[in-house]
């Protein structure tokens, strides 16, 4: 007898498209999967005088399938990489993968945490987050005094506790940034200062950032100037941004040490990313473990609906399979223990065009898909593919809204193109989704009929930003005070 809830789905890396790397794998949580190697027969066209078939003939292989889940923070985040091609931009980030390597001590009567490398991309500014040490004081948000290639020194005396080997997975990642007293301010198009450069912070154009923090002293005193912006220029001394909260005025900041956090950020690229999936049925008594490598993602889809879990499926394609004996980790890493977004209170804003469409056209669905166009590429001689051939990124998708207003409308109408977006936020950690250039390809207002409501369906098309590479860009903010 199978039983599908002992079905174990493991992800391997790969060095090359093909071939698995390292010894470990991660253990995947699902709703659903149909990895699949499938056989094209052919049927023999010789002529028999008994009237009989000559045989069916294996004249291709191929190997496919579907990962189907619920939308979380990071349980998916190595397919989707995969998908767009990309890797995660991180700002600084250094995590112990054996314990006492990465990340070696921690000294509270200087402050510092001595690290094996990678230490000056924490920045002079830097909120740097803490987190898996065995010492509860040295868990939390610290603000960076000044770095070196070993060594991150925070300012403000923090009470930490000496620890002299810090064990596995336990991080020091920035986060965000805070000023010195009166420091930062709001200016008519963003944030400005005097002391901090934000040029040395490691920004970039087009990332999201959440301004403000929970105690009084870290946020502006308007509501309106703390949430969610995009920065569209850098310069020593100002942030510009759009995208800004609505009712976004000046503030000159006084006596606020004003906290901005920020995100980690995926763009579709042409970064070719392959893992190999293993997958094996417990409830049998001799499990055997079927592999699949060379998988890369073909397309995804993320689906938000009222009264509904988020979802993301993603579909690939991918070389050859085999049948083992063996697995290829027996204790591979476990499964991110995390909730899954719902499309109620974990949807914190709905972007077109800048403003948040949940305030005049409430939306009743979002979609996102992604294709890569990917083909195989049989040879003879070789079972399945000996390569994957690239196609061309396509990012298409629907929203359907109550029609309160024609101003999504009447873009389809004038063509004019706009931007759209959705951000989750879940136990202090935010993803955005966000499409800076759409075109509204289709729009269909509802059949009107008695004690109905009237809804405005859309189709999108996303092309690249101007003087950016890109068309699809996700952010992930590890945390952010709310």
């Amino acid at each position: 007898m199978s039983d599908s809830n002992l079905i174990r789905v493991m992800r391997i890396p790969e060095s090359a498209l093909g071939v698995p790397t390292g010894s470990r794998g991660q253990l995947l949580e699902l709703t659903g999967e149909n990895f699949d190697f499938a056989v094209d027969f052919t049927e023999s066209e010789r002529i028999s005088p008994d009237r009989n078939s000559s045989g069916s003939i294996d004249t291709a292989y191929r190997v496919n399938g579907s990962l189907k889940n619920e939308l979380s923070f990071s349980q998916n985040r190595d397919e989707i990489e995969s998908a767009m091609f990309n890797r995660f931009t991180k700002i600084a980030e250094i995590i112990n993968i054996v314990a006492d390597t990465q990340i070696t001590q921690v000294t509270d009567s200087s402050d510092t945490v001595t690290v094996a490398a990678g230490g000056a991309a924490f920045k002079s500014g830097h909120l740097a987050r803490m987190s898996g040490f065995t010492n509860a004081n040295n868990s939390g948000n610290f603000r960076v005094a000044s770095s070196t290639a070993t060594t991150v020194v925070f300012s403000g005396s923090p009470v930490l506790t000496d620890e002299a080997a810090p064990p596995l997975g336990a991080t020091i990642k920035a986060v965000g940034f805070q000023g010195v007293s009166g420091d930062i301010l709001a200016g008519a198009t963003g944030l400005t200062s005097t002391t901090l450069d934000f040029t040395q912070l490691g920004l970039t154009v087009g990332q999201w950032i959440k301004i403000g923090g929970t105690a009084t002293a870290t946020h502006f005193s308007d509501p309106a100037l703390n949430g969610f912006a995009r920065i569209t220029a850098i310069a020593a001394s100002v942030l510009t941004l759009d995208n800004r909260p609505a009712g976004w005025t000046t503030d000159n900041g006084a006596g606020k040490t004003i906290s901005v956090w920020f995100a980690d950020f995926l763009r579709n690229g042409a970064t070719e990313i392959s893992h190999t999936y293993e997958k094996s049925y417990g409830s049998q008594a001799s499990p055997k473990f079927y592999r699949y490598n060379g998988l890369i993602a073909d397309t995804m889809a993320i689906n938000i609906a009222t009264g509904s879990i988020s979802t993301i499926d993603v579909g690939f394609l991918g070389l050859t399979s085999t049948i083992e004996n063996a697995t290829f980790d027996a204790a591979p890493f476990a499964s991110p223990v995390e909730d899954p977004f719902n499309a109620v209170s974990d949807v914190a804003r709905m972007i077109e065009g800048g403003a948040n469409i949940l305030t005049n056209n409430p939306a009743q669905s979002f979609s996102i898909s992604l294709g890569n166009n990917l083909r195989e590429k049989p040879a003879i001689g070789v079972l399945g593919s000996f390569d994957l051939g690239i196609g061309g990124c396509d990012v298409t998708g629907q929203v359907q809204t109550y029609f309160q207003n024609d101003d999504l409308y009447a873009k389809f109408l004038t063509r004019e193109k706009t931007s759209i977006g959705c951000v989750f936020k879940r136990n202090n950690r935010v993803m955005i989704f966000f499409l800076p250039t759409v075109t509204i390809t289709e729009a269909a207002i509802s059949e009107a009929s008695r004690n109905t409501d009237i809804s405005v369906s859309l189709s999108y098309r996303a092309q690249k930003e101007v003087n950016q590479l890109y068309s699809l860009q996700i952010d992930t903010f590890s945390y952010i005070e709310e």
